[in-house]
């Protein structure tokens, strides 16, 4: 049976078995019968490539050099093809298809290194060659010699296989390069990929950004074809693609960071939509009606900081060519999937098109790359003249202005799609003369209208969940993913992966792709790759809980428990200081809670509602994402003081006693000073107290701190943890722990900070 399969770099075999029963005869007496028992296994015609590097293509050349034979890479096929297969390769530099040029590491392009065939003269170049081990493998278009590598998939070997066997053949790559006299000393790193086609008679179908007619059309490719037209795009060259939605024209633009932007500011409902915003022409999981967007347009945005509101600017940018388009408040900007007041996710879904998202922010950000590659005077100069084309067109400050459009022409400001606090999100800002670090004074306010300029997303893989028994499914980057499920995932984005099941211990967590994971954490991030990947995990579930432990049973050894309260699962154990302490940060919150706090679950007096302790979520609590890399422990949840006391204490009250009642399991309490956190310090170094129990530490986090406003600062810097005592009037006291410092500080009650209790030895 023929079962081709599509081209690409890798294959996997697939084997199917199908039980079949038949003649099952039930009758009285004692009759002899008969069961057969039949299966069948399909082996589909596949090929697969690999490679070994037998020598590094790396070497130090002085200028006016001409070297060749730069190492040698061995790639072996292996394919059951009777018709054979045939090799493709192309240039890859800087990760985008059909770039042929060598980078520099300062990725200064001017002195980009291209390819080509000289050994002398003013032009420095790189060139390959293919070499045949396997007999019968035949290389085509002369690469057998040095060659330049081609812009397009060029078929650069055959072979002709004759047979269902599962054949290995070889061939291997070398390269030379040429380096004049006026080549700027640097590192310069270009790509070659390699494809296996078959069979031999197939040809890869080479295509075109002219080939695309809509911004959409994007999202409707595979991986290779993605490439191809990226590939195809030259640099500091505009291309116009139609906005399906709405008809409008938009300028787009391969940038100096290799990826593709909308170089025009999205101006969706400046006139009124027809068609719904649906997964297939936006970039959302549920559809916004037309008749809902477009009652989000004003005259002027009002400040309402719940609804979504837009305002539509005019005209043409005269420095950058591109259009100002409209202004959105964070409500419209991510078509209403973050709409509260108070919330601190990040922006997944936005307006942007299908295939298509707003630019992060951070360090490895799109926006902080963006303005560490141009100069400020190029970010706002046009494409054609070498720059990156953000418009000024102005912003809307409703508190300030009443929500007239504000500073058009002498600067812009864009959302990007990661929170600042739980009133803002983060934002870029670009005068003539400055450009803000992205999430500058925490971002703007949600209730502000700035431009959206989206960025075309990266190839998707495929991810496939599969769980130990009782795990209903997983987390990742907030989303809940049902076990048993695949999903898509943007490559070269880090994913949150986090087990959330009540109950749950995971055992080991194992992620295979090109490369293996594994952990045995309850999240874990996770880059995406190129190719398919697969997650599972073995539990176990847990039954003991954390309110029954007492100090016999607390040892050295860590214990497993889970709280009554919320069934989350925490590790405990006996540290040097002889204290009994829970191994991870307070969680209590991260999911709403359905029982009250009482004295038989809490270490409180007086019984707290769960609607009342959910209600402080965002103001007196708020849960973190991520976790401490040291060890694998998640942040947990930050709380201020009023939540810490189990709301005995206020924030705004002047109260200079020791705590009594907090929000710890019963039985547990929060560390006072004296007995617990001073010990503590006498037996552990600052970095022994960061180090996982598996290192004979204490697996405490780095988790940082939070002001009222619900800003987190040094994250993965310092870790802040409240204690049970007294300093002064509105402070408490609290620990303060880094890699080179542990300390004691005087906090104020509107703080945030993590919690981490300690048994009750009297239990």
């Amino acid at each position: 049976m023929k079962n081709k399969q599509p081209s690409g770099t890798k294959y996997s075999m697939a084997v199917g078995f199908v039980p079949l029963f038949s003649g099952l005869l039930i009758s009285a007496g004692c009759y002899a019968t008969d069961v057969i028992d039949e299966f069948s296994v399909e082996v589909p015609e596949s090929c697969s490539l690999s490679s070994t590097v037998d020598t590094a293509h790396d070497t130090n050349i002085k200028v006016g050099q001409y070297r060749d034979d730069i190492g040698e890479t061995s790639f072996n096929v292996f394919c059951n093809d009777a018709e054979g297969f045939s090799v493709y390769s192309v240039g890859y530099s800087g990760n985008s298809y059909g770039n042929t040029i060598m980078l520099p590491t300062n990725n200064s392009l001017e002195n980009a290194i291209a390819t080509g065939l000289a050994s002398s003269g003013e032009i420095s170049n790189w060139a390959m060659k293919l070499t045949s081990v396997s007999e019968n493998f035949t290389l085509f278009n002369g690469f057998g010699s040095y060659h330049a590598v081609p812009e397009e998939y060029t078929k650069v070997a055959s072979y002709p296989s004759n047979t269902t066997t599962t054949t290995g053949v070889q061939i291997k790559s070398t390269y030379a390069t040429y380096i004049s006299s006026a080549q700027v000393a640097d590192t310069y790193t270009g790509k070659v990929k390699y494809t296996v086609v078959h069979p031999s008679s197939k040809e890869i179908e080479t295509k075109n950004i002219t080939d695309l007619t809509y911004l959409q059309d994007f999202a409707n490719l595979n991986f290779e074809e993605k490439e191809m037209i990226i590939g195809s795009m030259q640099n500091n060259t505009t291309y116009n693609l139609v906005d399906n939605r709405d008809d409008k024209i938009y300028q787009i633009a391969k940038l100096k960071d290799g990826n593709v932007w909308m170089v025009d500011n999205l101006d969706l409902g400046s006139t009124p939509l027809t068609t719904d915003l649906t997964s297939s022409n936006t970039n959302l999981g549920e559809t916004v009606t037309a008749t809902t967007f477009n009652s989000w347009k004003k005259d002027a945005i009002l400040g309402t900081k719940t609804d979504g509101e837009f305002v539509q600017t005019s005209g043409t940018d005269a420095i950058s060519n591109t259009k100002n388009g409209s202004l959105y408040n964070y409500h419209a900007a991510s078509a209403g999937t973050l709409s509260g007041y108070e919330n601190t996710e990040n922006a997944i879904h936005d307006i942007c098109p299908a295939g298509w998202r707003m630019p992060s922010y951070g360090t490895s950000g799109e926006y902080d790359i963006i303005r560490n590659l141009y100069s400020i005077p190029l970010l706002h100069s046009s494409i054609a003249d070498g720059g990156a084309g953000f418009a000024f067109s102005g912003n809307i400050q409703s508190s300030i202005n009443g929500g007239a459009p504000d500073s058009q022409g002498s600067r812009g400001v864009y959302w990007a799609s990661n929170s600042a606090g739980k009133t803002s999100m983060d934002r870029i800002f670009i005068t003539d003369t400055s450009v803000t670090t992205p999430g500058y004074y925490g971002g703007g306010g949600r209730a502000e209208a700035y431009s959206i300029r989206c960025i075309l997303k990266n190839n998707t893989s495929s991810f496939t969940i599969s769980m130990g028994t009782g795990v209903d499914g997983i987390i990742i980057n907030d989303a809940y993913v049902p076990n048993n499920s695949t999903i898509q995932l943007e490559v070269g984005t880090t994913v949150l992966v986090n087990l959330t099941t009540p109950h749950y211990k995971i055992n080991s967590w194992t992620v295979t792709s090109n490369t293996t994971t594994t952990s045995n954490t309850s999240q874990f991030n996770y880059t995406i790759s190129s190719s398919d990947a697969k997650l599972t995990a073995s539990t176990t579930y847990i039954d003991t809980p954390i309110q029954n432990l007492g100090s016999s049973t607390c040892t050295s050894s860590p214990i497993v428990t889970y709280d009554t309260r919320d069934n989350h699962v925490y590790t405990v154990q006996r540290l040097a200081d002889s204290g009994c302490w829970m191994m991870d940060n307070l969680d209590l919150g991260r999911t709403n809670l359905t029982s009250s706090l009482t004295s038989a679950n809490t270490n409180l007096e007086t019984t707290i509602t769960a609607e009342t302790f959910n209600s402080w979520k965002n103001t007196n609590y708020l849960p973190l994402k991520g976790m401490d890399q040291n060890n694998g422990v998640s942040f947990g949840t930050l709380y201020n003081y009023y939540a810490t006391s189990a709301g005995t204490i206020s924030s705004n009250t002047d109260n200079s006693v020791d705590v009594l009642y907090d929000i710890c399991p019963a039985g547990w309490q929060l560390p006072d000073v004296e007995n617990n956190t001073n010990l503590l310090f006498d037996n552990y170094t600052p970095s022994a107290l960061l180090q996982p129990l598996a290192n004979n530490g204490a697996n405490m986090t780095l988790a940082g701190t939070a002001s009222y406003k619900g800003i987190v600062s040094k994250q993965n810097q310092e870790g802040y943890y409240w204690t049970s005592s007294k300093t002064q009037p509105k402070y408490k006291m609290a620990i303060v722990v880094s890699e080179e410092n542990h300390l004691k500080s005087s906090n104020i009650h509107t703080a945030l900070d993590s919690i981490r209790c300690v048994l009750k030895e009297s239990q």
